[in-house]
Order: structure tokens, then sequence, then C-alpha cells
């Protein structure tokens, strides 16, 4: 393929021209990452998160005049870091903070703004324990910390000497099939409610003799005067975990058959709402963001009503055992508990075929599942989680990042800086080599709304230690500072934006656009206001976008990647067919989508910069 020359520049970076073999090699390893994100970017979770192969291939080409170096680099980051030293790297809209963590990985400075609170902390955890590494006593410390966590509320999750790890509830009606246990399935009976253990799907009920299919739809009507677990919420059966000689052991039991459970429920969760009453009081906050009404519909309408009683309970334990921990960054267990609240949550889904929650985030979070489990947040042993996506599990996680980072190069020792605000007020870095722009796009109103279980479980926590992470905002005032794509603002906030990162960018620097629509008018407003900030397309590849969904609002599974400069060049470089075709064989995708959305960026081009 032609490589043009550019005007003005003896010598362009290889990001203006990039092969295409090198931009399909960065799909093909973006393919291999889904489902599977590498460890220092599951230390919180975050729904949007870009594939970390299109960022090293970025920052590499950036640096190295090879393509095979660029290559390279995509699979080792840490080859960057001699190159790297010294230079910046900086998102004013940075998400979750995986192209930051992977700056950082790869030796460069790394600068990030957003104006989620959420965000801010995923971003400072990733990129904190890339560059600095967590304490040599950190598994001690954060094992200590559940440890005193679990005694101060041992008595909410303990019935008959075992530990409850999951307590299932129902807006009125559950399944039949209830959970797997030692390759059997567990089923509930329609007629008695007696649960125990089928081999297949088909059951016959030991006590009442009813046959039934093991079936996950909520279909079974429950009885109306079962404990109410958190309001609309009644707990209909318990998991419980007993340590036997072979391991941690499961059972359940149904309440409708255990007088003494059912009375305990009443009990505690009682006892629970009394003891948090305060902090309920201290945070409490209406809901009234864009796209809750599903959220509203099903009785969640404040910002406590998104938990159990018993799991704030947990969260206040932890909360004030972390509060005496000295010498460890605050942060950190911080991110564990507002990372937690993906599946420690009335949002989170219960799925029998796993026996273990489902986490919601992202546009999950918008839904209320007919029937679910309060899922205990303190649920361990030691730092092993005993039920998915706890406490412990996020702790876990951050512990693998550190063990990843050590084995890719050991901690980069770079300078970092995470800003929670507005891109058009908070402070950028005085000088700029690479910049990535990667505004909101989609039809989602709102992506503050995408955070509420994450946002109020970190204003709960901090209500009781402190930290201010969130800076005292309500979630709406989080919304009024976005400026997605379909927002009347969005244009004069990109404007501002872009001149704004366009005064700090060096002669030699680059600005990367992360964007993708299908509809020419679209692209006319995004690309507008890199004209007037002066700067000019060098270049533009198409990549994976994000994984293969089908909750997610978009059929668009590619983005494009458009790379700025301060100095023109005699023609853009588009990189589309290969990298396209690439994904083609890996994926579905709707071709002649993907295709309309780079004819229509190529049109827009045109028109503005003939």
């Amino acid at each position: 393929m032609e490589i043009h020359t550019l005007i003005g520049e003896k010598e362009p970076v290889l990001l203006d021209l990039l092969p295409s073999n090198v931009v399909a090699e960065a799909v093909k390893l973006s393919w291999l990452e889904r489902g599977r994100r590498l460890p220092i970017h599951t230390v919180h979770r975050w729904w949007s998160r870009r594939f970390a192969a299109v960022y090293r291939m970025i920052l590499a080409a950036y640096l190295f005049d090879e393509a095979d170096h660029v290559v390279r680099a995509m699979i080792d980051p840490a080859l960057m870091r001699a190159r790297a030293k010294d230079r910046v790297f900086f998102e004013p809209m940075m998400g979750g903070g995986t192209g930051l963590a992977e700056a950082a990985l790869a030796g460069w400075d790394a600068y990030g703004v957003d104006v989620n609170p959420v965000a801010a902390l995923a971003a400072y955890t990733s990129v904190g324990i890339v560059a600095e590494g967590l304490p040599d006593n950190y598994a001690s410390v954060a094992a200590a910390v559940l440890e005193e966590a679990s005694k101060r509320v041992e008595s909410f999750w303990r019935f008959g000497g075992n530990l409850i790890c999951h307590i299932l509830v129902s807006r009125g009606t559950a399944p039949t099939w209830l959970s797997v246990n030692r390759g059997k399935r567990v089923v509930l009976c329609p007629k008695c409610f007696t649960i125990f253990e089928s081999v297949n799907g088909e059951a016959i009920c030991p006590l009442c003799s009813k046959e039934f299919s093991a079936d996950m739809k909520p279909m079974v009507q429950l009885p109306s005067d079962l404990p109410e677990e958190a309001p609309r919420w009644k707990a209909f059966a318990v998991e419980v975990r007993r340590l036997g000689e072979g391991g941690w052991e499961k059972q359940y039991i149904s309440v409708p058959h255990s007088p003494q459970l059912r009375k305990w429920l009443s009990s505690t969760s009682a006892e629970a709402r009394e003891r948090v009453n305060f902090l309920v009081e201290a945070v409490r906050e209406e809901l009234d963001v864009l796209e809750s009404s599903r959220l509203r519909c099903a009785g969640i309408t404040f910002s406590h009503e998104f938990f159990a009683p018993r799991q704030l309970v947990s969260l206040q334990a932890y909360a004030r055992a972390a509060q005496r921990i000295k010498n460890i960054n605050p942060e950190l267990l911080a991110a564990a508990v507002s990372d937690a609240a993906k599946s420690c949550s009335l949002l989170a889904k219960w799925y029998p075929r796993l026996g273990e929650v489902t986490p919601a985030g992202g546009v999950k979070a918008h839904w209320v599942p007919k029937y679910t489990a309060v899922v205990n947040p303190l649920a361990c042993s030691g730092l092993t989680p005993l039920a998915r996506g706890t406490i412990a599990s996020a702790l876990r996680a951050q512990l693998k990042a550190n063990d990843y980072v050590k084995k890719v190069g050991g901690s980069s020792h770079v300078k970092w800086r995470i800003v929670t605000g507005d891109a058009c007020n908070a402070e950028f870095p005085e000088a700029v080599n690479l910049a990535v722009f990667d505004p909101p796009y989609g039809r989602v109103k709102s992506y503050a709304s995408l955070s509420a279980p994450h946002f109020y479980a970190l204003k709960f926590y901090e209500a009781i230690v402190g930290l201010g992470l969130t800076g005292g905002v309500k979630l709406k005032d989080v919304e009024k500072e976005e400026a997605g794509a379909r927002s009347k603002a969005f244009p004069q906030v990109i404007e501002r934006i872009i001149k704004k990162l366009a005064a700090r960018l060096k002669e030699d620097g680059r600005i990367v656009l992360m964007y993708n629509a299908t509809e020419l008018e679209e692209w006319m407003k995004v690309l507008h206001p890199f004209k007037t900030a002066g700067l000019q397309p060098r270049a533009v590849y198409w990549v994976l976008g994000e994984a293969p969904s089908g909750i997610t609002t978009s059929k668009l599974r590619g983005m494009h990647l458009i790379v700025f400069a301060k100095k023109p060049s005699s023609e853009i470089r588009m990189v589309i067919r290969e990298p396209l075709l690439q994904a083609k064989q890996l994926t579905n995708l709707v071709i002649e989508l993907e295709e309309l959305a780079s004819e229509n960026l190529a049109q827009a081009l045109n028109r503005i910069y003939g």
C-alpha cells in the first residue's frame, strides 16, 4: 500500500503511516482480549473499556519507526519504556483508565481527567498499581480488614453456626431451578416449596410428589407472608456454607419450610435497618438521573435502595475496619467497595445455571431482575471469595494486577495524576506528546446512571471514612457535567477541550480521536472543533471498539482512530478494509453498517478539510 509523503516534516511518526497488517494485528489481539481483560484492567468494573491492544498500537507507533517493533510492543509493552521516558500521555475523557494504565505500563507519564468519580477511582487504582505497585504487606492488611469486618457483622450472616453467602429474594415469583451443587441441579418445588437436588431437568418432589421441570424463568408464585429482606424483596431461600473435610460445602434452605430461619431473617433485617439508619439519612439521595425509569418502577427511588440493609451493615463494618489502617493508600480499599457493588447490590442478577450472580453495571445497571440474591459482601475465607464479586474478589483483583505488573517489567515509576472534574475547567499538563480523545458516543443518554450502584456504594463508604472521593456531589450533578453525543452542549464542549488541548500539544505531538457514527451530520459535528483548533488529520484506522454483546445500544462493533497533528499532510492515510475483514473472520459484524460509518467519516473529512 502506498505510503504518502508528509509536507513540512522530514520524519513523520509511524502513527501517521501504519501498515494495514499492523492494524489488522491489533484487531486480532483485541479479539483475544474479549472476556478476559488483562489484570490491570479488572481492578474495577467499567462498562466501556477499550482494548489494551489498540492503545498499545497507538503508543508504540508514536515511539518506533519500524512496524515490527510496534507489533512486538503490543505483546510486550515494557519494550517501550526506554523511548517513552519523560514523554506525556494525556486523556481529557479517560473513562475507566485503560489508556492511562497502558501508557504507564509502557513508561509514559500518564495524566487523565474524568467528570465521574467512579471513573476517576477506577483509573486511580489501576494506574497507581502500574506506576507504584502495592505495599509488600498489602495482602495481609487486606485479609485483616476483611476478618475484622466479618466479625463485626457475624450475627447478620451466620445462621445455625453456618455462613450465609446468598439470600435468594424475589419481587413475587421465583424459578424452579435455583442453583447447582456438586454437578446436580438445586430445585424448588412449585407446590410445597421443598428444596432438593435433581440429576437432570425433570424432578419429582420427595415431599408432595409434584412433578415439574427445572426452569430459570420466575413462574412460581411465592407465599405472601415471607420475610422482607429489602422493600419489595422477600426472601425465599438461603445458601449456607460449612467448612468440611473437603473444603467449603454448600446447602440451600427453604424459607417457607423453616420457621426458625423465617424469624431470624425478619429480626436481623430489622436490626440491620436500625443500625444503618444514620448512614442512610446521611447519604440519602433521590434517584433523578435519566434512564432510571426501570429502577423507579421497581421501587428503587433513593440511593440506599440499591442495597439490602444487611449489605449496608457489611459495607459499614468494612469501612470502619479500613479506617483504622495506616500507611496504606485508602483509595485502594475504597475501590474494592465500589467495585463490589456490581455484585453486592439488588441489581445483580442471580444465574441458577452457575449458582452465582452476574454483575450489574453499564447498561445492566438499568435493569432490575424479578428475582436475585442478596450477596454477602464479606463472604470469604481469608482473601478467598465464597461468592462472586465480593469485596475479597476486588482486593484479590488488585493483588493479581500487581503480580501481572511484576511479570511484565515491574512498576514503571512514572509521573501520573488523575483528576476528577470537567475537562473544560480542569488543569491540563504543560506539554503533551500524545493524547487520546474518547468522548462518549452512542444512544445512551446518561452515562452517570450507568455508574449508579458503584457511585452510591462509594458515597456510603466515604460517609464513614471521610475520603471525599465523590467531592460531595450528587449523581445528578455528575450527569449535568457530562457531554454525550446527544446533548446540545456536545459541540461546544468538544471545541473548548480540543482548543485547550491543542495549545498544550507539542509541535511533534499527536491527538487520536476515538469515535464512531453512521450519520454524516454527527461526524461533521465531532470533527469541526479539530479544524477550528488548527489541527490537521493525518490518518484514519478502523479497529475493534467493543466486544460483541447483545445488550449494547449500538450495532457498531468497530471504531475509528483519527490521528491529528499540528502540521498538514498531502493526503490522509485510510486503513479500513484489511482490519475490517480481519474482524469479520473473527466475529459477526454488520459489515455494511461499519462501511457506512467509514464512508461518512471520509466524506466529513473531505468537506471540512477539502
